[in-house]
């Protein structure tokens, strides 16, 4: 029997996860004023997947303006500091329902924590408007963060929806690829606060014994649009996983992406 008694690991683990989450663009998006003008996004994302994979201090300089840039660039160098050695790839998504361009970004790396290795994959779906050749009112889509044990890599699949109608149930499973056999397994889930996530405040997430090969939780959407957060953790023989993921809340079917 396996007895949970790794409290610091799991502090650790979930608090450089935070940063995953927020780096990419905790900026409110404002209203439409402004439509995206005919520039060349390829090359937007050629200077900061460049940028950011050449660890320059200021990346998001060159692509975002100034209040945004100023923003983003302190994120990046505390995400930077848990997370030294990143690869950045960054590619043209579809455009969005309202026409607004929108773009992919891929994270992967490890960080050692004593003789612990751990990887970090992250994906975020931004949304945008152009201004003078450099983005503005960026809004995240999607998106979501797997923090697990370099040792023993633990295959999950994630079935969060990235969008859900207001009001509606929705599901939160997290699940392991492989059998786990006789293995005991714990997890906990929570929905994060905006006060949480801009703190970088680690959150506590209380472990419970799991069946099923997963977990498995489901959810109401809040009545107004916005979005949720959430974090979760589980717990197995052979490794920690943290995940985190956001579920934009909409109130039109023709918002909905999958």
């Amino acid at each position: 029997m396996v007895t949970i008694t790794r409290g610091r690991k799991v502090v650790h683990l979930l608090k450089v996860l935070f940063f995953t989450l927020v780096i990419p663009i905790f900026i409110p998006i404002r209203p439409l004023d402004v439509l995206a003008q005919d520039v060349s996004i390829q090359k937007i994302i050629k200077d900061l997947q460049k940028n950011l994979n050449r660890k320059k201090t200021r990346p998001f300089d060159l692509s975002f303006h100034k209040k945004d840039a100023s923003k983003l660039n302190i994120l990046y160098e505390r995400f930077s500091d848990q997370f030294p050695n990143t690869n950045w790839e960054i590619e043209r998504s579809e455009n969005l329902f309202d026409g607004r361009p929108s773009i992919n970004i891929k994270i992967s790396g490890i960080i050692k924590k004593g003789d612990h290795l751990y990887q970090l994959k992250s994906f975020q779906k931004i949304g945008f408007e152009i201004k003078d050749r450099k983005i503005i009112n960026n809004e995240i889509i999607n998106s979501y963060s797997i923090l697990t044990s370099k040792k023993n890599n633990l295959p999950i699949s994630i079935a969060i929806p990235n969008t859900v109608l207001t009001g509606t149930r929705y599901d939160l499973d997290i699940i392991f690829d492989e059998p786990i056999q006789n293995s005991i397994i714990a997890g906990g889930i929570i929905n994060l606060t905006n006060q949480q996530i801009h703190s970088y405040k680690h959150p506590k997430i209380e472990l419970s014994p799991l069946q099923g090969g997963g977990l498995f939780k489901s959810v109401q959407a809040p009545l107004k649009p916005g979005m949720q957060h959430w974090a979760a953790l589980l717990a197995h023989p052979d490794g920690l996983i943290s995940v985190t993921k956001s579920v934009k809340i909409v109130s039109n079917k023709s918002e909905l992406i999958n």
